[in-house]
């Protein structure tokens, strides 16, 4: 978002290239990941998104894009969402009590 508001002026993007190459790596080995583990599992490709969405935006982006696929799936993207945010705030919380240690 900050490139588009920069309007693609990358002389003007104040992070370093090896953070972007960074990011871009982490964005592929996500996908990745996520379309292995769909595979696996032998679930719809349409949850790779809808669970991506549910990590990153939580209880308001998962039904939104559950909602391009399916509607008879709002239940699980809302449960999906909601498991999403209670395990990244327990990891977040072991995260603290371990910084706590140091």
């Amino acid at each position: 978002m900050a490139i588009l508001g920069l309007k693609l002026d990358f002389g003007s993007f104040s992070l370093s290239i090896l953070l972007i190459v960074l990011i871009v790596i982490w964005l592929i080995l996500h996908f990745v990941f996520m379309m292995f583990f769909a595979k696996l599992l032998k679930l719809h490709m349409a949850w790779v998104p809808i669970a991506s969405m549910a990590n990153l935006g939580g209880i308001s982006t998962a039904p939104a894009v559950t909602a391009a696929y399916n509607e008879e799936w709002m239940p699980h993207a809302i449960v999906l969402a909601i498991l999403s945010m209670v395990s990244g705030t327990t990891w977040g919380l072991v995260t603290i009590w371990f910084f706590g240690f140091l």
